[in-house]
């Protein structure tokens, strides 16, 4: 089952963020200017809250648990979810984060159908992916057999993605972008570029 890594190996997960961190950081930043300044959010797909618990989300849903027991530790609350089929009525989050989740998913659309059904009208979704045609994304994908975590990996491109949300009813509004080099080479925080083919993390927001 997509998803059984990230439960048996939450510590090794986050701790790419430690040996990482102006990557994180870079994301973070990135993630950080396309969230609206106020509001009630989610983040579906939470894993140990290096999102939500830093950029003040109260409030995450994944399927595994020692995910959650770790996000749970930096201060955001959980609920234990697949994002296909969330426990939430419809309308009532002022916007949804999801960073990386995707690609780890076999059926994207029906969780971006389900986070638009939880936004209120007028509300923001923000997804950031790995640009599957970045030169990171296609790293990845070369050597996912020999990954941990990104062996049954499917990533999307940007096109791709904005097709989705389109189809789906919402409008991208905004798109930035970092990870300019591979993450192992980055010593200082990259700034965030406007839209999209030169970084390897690419955010996108759109409005429902």
């Amino acid at each position: 089952m997509i998803g059984e890594e990230f439960h048996t190996h939450a510590d090794n997960y986050d701790e790419w963020f430690e040996r990482h961190l102006p990557a994180y950081l870079s994301e973070l930043d990135v993630v950080r200017g396309l969230l609206p300044e106020n509001g009630f959010g989610i983040e579906i797909g939470v894993g140990t809250a290096r999102f939500a618990g830093y950029l003040k989300i109260p409030l995450g849903v994944d399927i595994s648990l020692n995910m959650l027991l770790l996000a749970r530790e930096r201060g955001t609350k959980v609920v234990m979810a697949r994002g296909e089929d969330l426990p939430f009525h419809e309308g009532i989050f002022d916007y949804v984060l999801m960073v990386t989740l995707l690609c780890f998913t076999e059926k994207p659309t029906i969780i971006i159908r389900e986070a638009a059904r939880i936004l209120k009208k007028e509300g923001r979704l923000i997804i950031g992916i790995i640009d599957r045609e970045s030169l990171l994304g296609r790293k990845y994908q070369a050597r996912k057999r020999m990954s941990r975590f990104y062996q049954r990996v499917k990533f999307l491109s940007p096109d791709e993605l904005v097709s989705i949300l389109e189809k789906e009813g919402l409008s991208p509004v905004d798109c930035r972008q970092c990870i300019f080099q591979d993450p192992d080479s980055i010593t200082e925080v990259e700034s965030p570029d406007k839209g999209c083919g030169r970084g390897a993390f690419v955010a996108i927001a759109a409005v429902k």
